[in-house]
Order: C-alpha cells, then structure tokens, then sequence
C-alpha cells in the first residue's frame, strides 16, 4: 500500500474521532477549559474548523501570512457540527486533487510540501480530538494506528514546528512501557 492511501486512512479515522466526539458536545461544554489555555471548547473546535478552511486556501496557493490563525474569527456559525463536516469535506478534497502532496505551501512556519502539511492536518484532528475528550468527559483513546503513524511522521518535523509556537514540550518524563498515544501526547506536550 502506497504512503499516500496509508496516509488517507490515517486522516480518515482521525477525522471520525473528531467529528465522534464533537457530535457529543452540549452547550454546557462550550465555554468549559481544554488542555490548550487559554481556548475553552469553543475556542478549540473554532481553530479545528477554521483550519481546514485555512489549509484549503494554503493548498490553493495563498501566502503563509496572508492565511491567519483566525482564532478570533468564528468558523462555526449556528451549526458547528455542520461547519467541521463542511470544512473537513473541502479539506479532504483539497489534499486528494492531484499534486496537491507535492506541491509547496506558504505555510507560517516556513514553506513546505503539500505532505507535511497534510501530517499537520492529521495531527489536528488526533491531538485536538483529544483535547475536546478530555474536555468533554468523553472517550480519549487515539486510534492506536493513527497514534503510530503520528509518531513516525511527526517527529521529525516537530522541531521546527516548536519554532513557531506549535506544540508544547512535555514536562514530565515518558514512563517506560509507554503507549503509541502516551509517546504521541508527550511528543506535542500533552499531560496524559
């Protein structure tokens, strides 16, 4: 199987854990605190959304600073479930089209391949996926797959990622016997 159908399927069962566990989500849950301060559950869902809006436009050739972080726009509207599967739909395509892995992007952190922007997307759903969980009281378990393929394709570029304030570094030391997700949440600085 080539990297990139491997790749597919990993974006494709992080994308259905996040949409799962969004779909639990009441309005009860929106202003309570995630594992990303200061953004409450609002705040969280609102960058997921808004990045797929924003990975879209980098795909389709805008400059890195031109695309915002946008986490003071609101990308959700009156139906946030319906905004994520929107903008996860236009993502996908965006990614599938053909090139789309090869070409370079403007991201703010540097100029990079369609690829590695396509790990970043992934990551977002897994990571923030569980993020909304643990906010949530909903299921944390990253799917073991995707927490692997994380692990593989992701730590080679979080240094530079780090750069650019993407991610935290893990304080606690990673216990012996650990995990694929307890080795992915200490790789971006997650206490699990």
């Amino acid at each position: 199987m080539s990297p990139a159908v491997i790749g597919f399927d990993m974006f494709d069962r992080a994308r259905s854990d996040f949409e799962r566990r969004l779909q639990l989500v009441t309005p009860a849950d929106w202003p309570r605190p995630t594992p990303c301060p200061p953004w409450t559950v609002r705040d969280l869902v609102n960058h997921v959304v808004g990045g797929n809006w924003r990975y879209v436009a980098l795909l389709a050739g805008a400059a890195g600073n031109a695309v915002k972080p946008g986490h003071d726009e609101d990308a959700l509207g009156d139906d946030p479930f319906a905004s994520f599967m929107t903008g996860a739909d236009a993502v996908a395509s965006a990614f599938r089209e053909r090139g789309a892995m090869e070409r370079v992007v403007h991201h703010r952190s540097g100029d990079m391949s369609g690829e590695r922007l396509f790990v970043l997307r992934v990551a977002e759903f897994a990571i923030h996926g569980w993020d909304l969980a643990k906010s949530v009281g909903g299921d944390t378990a990253i799917n073991v797959a995707v927490a692997e393929w994380l692990n593989d394709v992701l730590t080679p570029i979080l240094p530079t990622l780090a750069q650019f304030g993407f991610y935290a570094t893990a304080v606690a030391p990673l216990p012996s016997g650990a995990t694929s997700q307890e080795r992915l949440l200490h790789l971006v600085g997650r206490e699990h």
